[in-house]
């Protein structure tokens, strides 16, 4: 059959009598190529002596040692047997990147500087997408004859500190361990149970699709009649009357070549590419060729409100959060997108931040994406609120918030509304809409890739403004909250503290807070008694259930029964 089959347990059958049953189990197992690898008793009692812990193998030639463990812990001894296996290499990981091995900085300059013509007419064209076109075309096809795009085979780095000693401890410990690794490995799940390029497509339908079930689901809620918000929910999307004057709204403006270079030296090399596969540190060694044309290109999209079509395209890596990889839902979508959008959105980042920052726009509840904040800082403020609440006597109840999917849950007009309303002009707010739309995303797993798909919702996680857009989009959260209590975040992370009086006797024994209680609810269906004609049975059962009801259920929760009920 050409399968190693080991059979062993406790069979109930004396291997060292001649009875019927052991007769027919030595008949079997040698009609099966089965040879019985233990000779000696394995239970021994003051009566007698049985071998019936068996152990079975069909290739004898792969055992190395076996027998019986005589000791005093059971009635049965262990037995064991090692065998001399192969233990199944991983399948190869392949990746799709750029080979720089022939790479040289000062030639690929030299190469691209060649091309000084056709960039310098990128100059005289007046739509950004031809003039990226022209720029990427030249671009690429310079770096592809000096570093080609290839998919190579990841292999492991030699460890010259690795002793023989350390290496058999690790081969020990991946062997304890193989089950984990199995399940823990992501690229060997997906060899042995499916194929890459479906694993990709299924993982970016799940991704492209997330921010359109998260608007289905805020639009039933709506619709919810036991919802009762601050605000009306169908109010969120309308723009209000706080629009700041014409004078005072936010432009782009025109940004010069030292700016950009500021922004290309400041940014790291060790970030990993898009799908040009285009890394910071090429962008930096051919900077004094291409600054002058990638200067205009990104002023030609800030003045025309029209972001480039190629710099659209994501590139995304699933990066598990927590259970099985293969389940979609329990990773988090990585964007890369092209080093060259991320100088652009920099430009834009640094232009209207400031303006936002200047004129006070942002609300002070977040702490994420801020200088000098961290969550460190939102947990002093918080246990610095309860503190002083407790100071003045008071009880504060935290309410925790988690968004989940947030960034990939954005709904684009609502965001557009809102960057109108902290003060950006109808170009800027074209800008970001022509950013936002017309997105496009595939999955990469290994090296492959699946089928771009449209992108309809949410803003991508990677990039640059994303954080800011993401502030401004939750920027009017505070006022959707109930009165008197206070909100802070970090980032989709969001605390409701709300402080208030409860009356507690020196015995604890809430006499005088119940009686407030039973005052209160009493004057309250007094109140209703009176107005009750005017409502039917299922609008008055509303109204004694959120003005009577909801004060005894959460006055009286945790309380000891007695002290209720004697009341």
């Amino acid at each position: 059959m050409g399968k190693l089959i080991i059979l062993l347990g406790d069979l109930n059958c004396d291997m060292l009598k001649p009875t019927p049953g052991s007769a027919s189990l030595i008949k079997t197992t040698k009609e099966l190529n089965l040879n019985q690898l233990i000779k000696s008793p394995t239970r021994i009692t003051e009566s007698s002596q049985t071998l019936v812990d068996v152990i079975f193998v069909s290739s004898p030639r792969l055992v190395v040692n076996s027998g019986v463990i005589e000791t005093c812990i059971s009635d049965h001894f262990p037995v064991y047997v090692s065998l001399k296996l192969k233990t199944d290499k991983s399948p190869p990981n392949y990746i799709t990147t750029r080979s720089y091995n022939k790479y040289d900085p000062d030639l690929f300059a030299i190469d691209l500087a060649s091309n000084r013509d056709r960039l310098v007419s990128i100059f005289r064209m007046d739509n950004v997408d031809e003039k990226l076109t022209i720029f990427n075309e030249i671009f690429l096809n310079t770096l592809d004859k000096h570093a080609p795009v290839k998919t190579i085979k990841v292999r492991g780095k030699s460890c010259p500190f690795i002793t023989p000693e350390i290496k058999a401890s690790m081969i020990k410990r991946d062997q304890l361990h193989s089950l984990f690794r199995k399940t823990r490995n992501y690229y060997q799940s997906v060899v042995y149970s499916k194929e890459p390029k479906l694993v990709a497509e299924e993982f970016n339908h799940f991704f492209s699709t997330i921010g359109v079930n998260a608007a289905k689901k805020a639009s039933t809620l709506i619709q919810d009649p036991s919802v009762y918000p601050a605000r009306n929910l169908s109010d969120v999307n309308r723009t209000d009357n706080s629009y700041p004057e014409e004078n005072d709204r936010f432009s782009f403006t025109p940004v010069s070549c030292s700016e950009i270079r500021n922004i290309i030296l400041a940014m790291p090399s060790n970030k990993s590419p898009g799908k040009d596969k285009v890394s910071m540190r090429v962008i930096k060694h051919s900077l004094p060729v291409i600054l002058g044309p990638l200067t205009d290109i990104i002023n030609c999209s800030l003045s025309s409100s029209s972001f480039p079509i190629a710099w659209k395209e994501a590139e995304v890596i699933p990066l598990l959060k927590d259970g099985n990889h293969e389940e979609a839902s329990n990773n988090r979508p990585l964007s890369l997108l092209t080093f060259l959008s991320k100088i652009c959105e920099k430009v834009a980042l640094n232009q209207f931040g400031s303006y936002l920052m200047k004129n006070k726009k942002l609300s002070t509840h977040q702490s994420g994406n801020k200088k000098h904040h961290s969550c460190e800082t939102l947990n002093l403020l918080t246990g610095d609120t309860i503190l002083k609440a407790m100071d003045g006597k008071l009880v504060t109840a935290l309410i925790l918030i988690d968004l989940s999917k947030a960034f990939d849950s954005v709904n684009h007009t609502s965001l557009l509304t809102k960057l109108s309303n902290v003060g950006a002009s109808p170009s800027v707010v074209k800008w970001f809409e022509s950013y936002l739309t017309g997105r496009t995303q595939s999955v990469r797993i290994g090296s492959t890739v699946s089928t771009p798909l449209p992108v309809s919702y949410g803003v991508p996680q990677g990039a640059i403004l994303s954080p800011l857009l993401f502030s401004i989009y939750t920027n009017d959260l505070p006022s959707s909250v109930v009165h008197h209590s206070k909100l802070e975040s970090y980032v989709d992370d969001s605390k409701i503290l709300l402080s208030f009086t409860m009356t507690i006797d020196s015995y604890l024994t809430y006499d005088q807070h119940i009686t407030n209680l039973v005052s209160s609810c009493m004057n309250s269906l007094c109140q209703i008694n009176r107005v009750k004609k005017c409502f039917d049975k299922e609008a008055l059962t509303l109204i004694v259930s959120a003005l009577v009801m909801n004060k005894m259920f959460y006055c009286f929760n945790g309380l000891v029964k007695h002290f209720v009920y004697q009341h």
